[in-house]
């Protein structure tokens, strides 16, 4: 009778920790495209950016993997998360959850991101890049506060690249390390990017 026990348990150990892994990927493509660079993600509304947001952020596969391509097909104007602590920045530098894909602007605009969390780092539209790219992205008529590592594209950038991107609105960050486009810088790469973005360093 115990071993019969003993094995059940064992049973429910392994069926637990397979429906745990399984919930790392999902099955079913919510976005048009495979995510290749021929066939990108196409990210046209509100929704499809915070479909993406939520699976990088969870490490859902293969949406959280590197080398895969992301498209702006229209410009997006949000309209969501205007209270509280705002938008959830993609990708996570505390979980270890980065954005490691390719997201193509487009030439579009994301306009109106509001993120009001003071004693949060690595705040932005993008969280935390590593090993990635962005280009042709303007974020525009932003409104980001944050702690360390704020930035209005990126908080954190880290063996990645940032080109041809702009942003415009304000941000408040309490440390030095806050910009326009990046937050913290490392081992990365930005060109023919400008903001006009009104950046204030202080106290909260």
């Amino acid at each position: 009778m115990e071993k019969r026990i003993t094995l059940l348990k064992k049973f429910l150990v392994v069926n637990k920790e397979t429906t745990r892994a399984r919930k790392t990927k999902i099955e079913k493509n919510p976005f048009e495209g495979i995510g290749t660079e021929a066939l990108p993600y196409l990210l046209k509304s509100e929704h499809d950016l915070v479909k993406m947001a939520w699976l990088i952020n969870q490490g859902i596969r293969p949406f959280s993997e590197s080398g895969i391509h992301w498209q702006l097909v229209d410009d997006i104007h949000l309209t969501r998360f205007q209270s509280g602590k705002g938008w959830t920045p993609i990708g996570s530098y505390q979980d270890n959850k980065p954005f490691q894909g390719y997201f193509h602007g487009n030439g579009k605009v994301i306009s109106n991101v509001y993120i009001n969390n003071p004693l949060a780092d690595y705040q932005g539209f993008f969280g935390f890049v590593k090993g990635g790219r962005i280009e042709e992205l303007g974020v525009i008529d932003c409104n980001i506060t944050g702690d360390k590592c704020t930035g209005v594209i990126a908080g954190r950038v880290m063996m990645a690249a940032i080109f041809r991107s702009f942003s415009t609105g304000k941000l408040f960050g309490s440390s030095c390390v806050a910009g326009g486009i990046v937050g913290e810088i490392k081992k990365a790469f930005l060109s023919d990017c400008y903001s006009k973005a009104n950046v204030i360093i202080g106290t909260h």
